[in-house]
């Protein structure tokens, strides 16, 4: 599996630290459309964001 580019993540950390951390069906549909990827992925995204924030392993972001 490889990466998503560090814009496509960058706009999903923001949408999710900024915006909503669970997206609607419609919202997840618009962002998939915009950054190029499948509705599925930003769902699984959104997913495993919140996972790594439950864990407190949300580090791998800082970088933003």
């Amino acid at each position: 599996r490889k990466n998503y580019s560090l814009n496509v993540q960058y706009e999903l950390f923001e949408y999710y630290v900024y915006i909503n951390q669970r997206p609607s069906r419609w919202e997840k549909e618009l962002l998939a459309k915009r950054l190029s990827l499948t509705f599925k992925q930003v769902t699984q995204w959104f997913i495993n964001a919140r996972r790594r924030t439950i864990k407190n392993k949300f580090y791998k972001y800082s970088r933003f």
